[in-house]
């Protein structure tokens, strides 16, 4: 049985809700005005991002910084960069790496506007983590699984992520 695994609903013809197993726990459902919603949105650059990056999340790649944390969540979140102990170069050299690990390894500068939870994916040995945590991100909104991590089976993390591409090619947008 699937334990990670994409769900794609068709709203309209510009929209669609899309539901992210991890470890069969729906990480895209949030509470907002008092109401129980699931990201709905187009998830264009959401397919683009992984499209882009899927084979760069499944090869192994460390973390750019020496930073305690088991998850990469964990990782990123504690990231600080002195600017008062780094000249300009270090300063923007430091920001460079950071920013070019996310790119690769989170996809919430992938939203295109949707409330999405940061996530988080890279290899470890023969699995893929996928680790999340919401704190915070949104004013007003709150993630009903706000952090966590899973270990994944590399072949089933891909299979649902080509699945999850095919199936938004499917819906055929118009937004």
């Amino acid at each position: 049985m699937k334990k990670t695994y994409f769900k794609l609903t068709k709203i309209n013809d510009e929209v669609a809700e899309l539901c992210f197993f991890v470890n069969e726990i729906n990480i895209m459902e949030f509470i907002q005005d008092g109401e129980h919603r699931i990201v709905t949105w187009d998830f264009d650059d959401l397919v683009e991002y992984f499209v882009i990056n899927l084979s760069k999340i499944m090869t192994e790649d460390k973390f750019p910084f020496d930073v305690e944390g088991n998850t990469a969540a964990e990782l990123d979140n504690n990231v600080e960069i002195d600017a008062e102990k780094l000249s300009e170069d270090e300063w923007f050299s430091q920001h460079e790496k950071i920013y070019n690990w996310r790119q690769i390894h989170s996809w919430l500068h992938a939203s295109g506007g949707a409330i999405l939870p940061e996530v988080y994916f890279r290899r470890v040995n023969d699995k893929i983590e996928i680790s999340w945590w919401t704190s915070n991100l949104y004013e007003d909104v709150e993630f009903v699984n706000d952090d966590g991590f899973y270990y994944c089976d590399l072949k089933e993390f891909e299979s649902a992520v080509r699945q999850f591409i095919q199936d938004y090619k499917k819906l055929d947008l118009k937004g």
